[in-house]
């Protein structure tokens, strides 16, 4: 089985944010999935369908986050760097989100 990773547009941004505060500020959050495709093995074909909701382990309020090392850069590089350091974010999850700087409306 392979799934093939996909950036996907927020259409509900309010949703999205509901819902990734409860994966970051809770031990246990409830993740809901669905969608139907074709499954194929070799020359057989079957039609697949997904309705669950997984209960998945949240990051627990960051627990654990630290700033293990920070130094301020002074004059500040050339491409606005100021601070330079190593921070610990222990994910207590299995999932893993990839975000950008804005949304589209």
């Amino acid at each position: 089985m392979s799934i093939s990773s996909n950036n996907t547009a927020v259409l509900n941004r309010e949703q999205f944010v509901e819902a990734l505060t409860k994966a970051v500020y809770s031990k246990q959050f409830k993740l809901s999935a669905k969608g139907s495709t074709t499954g194929h093995l070799g020359a057989l074909k079957a039609p697949v369908t997904l309705d669950k909701d997984v209960e998945l382990a949240g990051l627990d309020k960051l627990s654990g986050f630290s700033i293990d090392t920070a130094s301020l850069i002074l004059p500040a590089e050339e491409d606005g760097t100021n601070l330079r350091g190593t921070a610990t974010l222990p994910n207590h999850s299995v999932v893993t989100f990839a975000l950008v700087s804005q949304f589209i409306d």
